[in-house]
């Protein structure tokens, strides 16, 4: 991997079935370019996954993951560590004639174990790259159908629920 003058490494390996799949997930010096602070700094991290996926029965599936995340800064390797997970359980039906409806729970936490302070403006410490806590939880509703030859809609409608920031609706709809 290279980006921002950082060149890093990536190990993927994958195991599954039609029904489930494994999989771990390992990145030395990924280049961490979400935010404008990180690209300004050459932010990388390292990190690894191990998740898995499985259908549960007709309709439903299952999924969930652990991660662990090294956050590091041009001249400071380690600013933040953190550990999290991601969790799932869908639903999907044909309900009427071609109209595909579904339910979903979506998960994700993310938890700082360390992470460097820097001297800030009063009364606050600066925190490198800005790395928080975070933990929401999403129920979401969905429709999706063909309206015509190669043409499809998919709509959805939940509400969120974050431990460390603001509840909230989350609504969408494509066309493709």
């Amino acid at each position: 991997m290279e980006g921002n003058h950082v060149t890093g490494g990536k190990l993927g390996l994958y195991s599954g079935t039609p029904t489930g799949f494994g999989y771990v997930d390992v990145n030395f010096h990924q280049p961490y370019v979400d935010t404008p602070t990180a690209v300004d700094n050459r932010a990388d991290t390292d990190n690894a996954s191990l998740g898995f996926t499985g259908q549960l029965g007709y309709g439903m599936w299952a999924s969930a993951a652990g991660h662990y995340t090294r956050y590091g800064v041009h001249g400071d390797a380690e600013v933040a560590r953190t550990a999290g997970w991601d969790a799932n359980l869908r639903w999907n039906a044909d309900t009427w004639g071609g109209l595909l409806a579904g339910i979903s729970y979506d998960g994700h936490g993310e938890y700082r174990i360390n992470y460097d302070t820097r001297t800030g403006t009063a009364p606050t410490p600066f925190v490198p790259l800005g790395i928080r806590d975070m933990e929401n939880h999403a129920v979401t509703f969905n429709l999706s159908s063909t309206v015509w030859e190669g043409f499809w809609f998919a709509a959805y409608a939940g509400w969120v629920v974050d431990r460390y920031a603001s509840d909230g609706l989350l609504a969408g709809l494509d066309l493709h």
